[in-house]
């Protein structure tokens, strides 16, 4: 009776740890967004050590220099957000045009801005470089662009037509 009852328990068991895996598998198939950007930086690193094949001080350097600019596009990004917010609701609900127009430099000035330290950032990286690595740092900045403009991203599959 005592072995009946241990298949019955490891039956069960192993039952549940596979149900768990398959809804695991069903709910999770898409890597929440911030942690998919993470991935996503990490990634790139790494892509971009392969490619110049760069040496531990130009690493090191390379890495302070994305860390800078990761950190300047978030605080531009998030002030971007919250001036997107104000001008929609002062454009769209509030139906104040000074205000939006005054919010609207405002988000200009920031996308500017953001482009200005990534222009700078690939600059650095390019005086990081030996003459032997200049020939990738076309490729570097287009693998960059793709990410920047989110090129890289999978796309959902599309609906079929009714």
């Amino acid at each position: 009776m005592n072995t009946l009852r241990f298949y019955k328990v490891t039956t069960i068991c192993l039952l549940v740890l596979n149900l768990g895996g398959v809804a695991f598998l069903l709910f999770l198939r898409e890597v929440p967004g911030p942690l998919l950007h993470q991935m996503r930086g990490r990634q790139f690193r790494a892509e971009v050590n392969n490619l110049f094949g760069m040496d531990g001080p130009q690493r090191e350097q390379f890495e302070q220099s994305a860390r800078k600019h990761h950190q300047s596009m978030r605080r531009a990004v998030t002030a971007q957000r919250t001036q997107l917010r104000a001008y929609f609701e002062a454009a769209t609900l509030n139906q104040d045009r000074a205000t939006a127009d005054s919010l609207l430099g405002e988000i200009q000035a920031l996308e500017r801005a953001k482009v200005q330290v990534t222009e700078a950032h690939f600059a650095q990286v390019r005086t990081l470089l030996r003459p032997d690595q200049e020939a990738a740092f076309a490729q570097f900045v287009n693998r960059a662009l793709k990410i920047i403009l989110l090129e890289d991203l999978p796309r959902p599959p599309k609906k079929p037509r009714k």
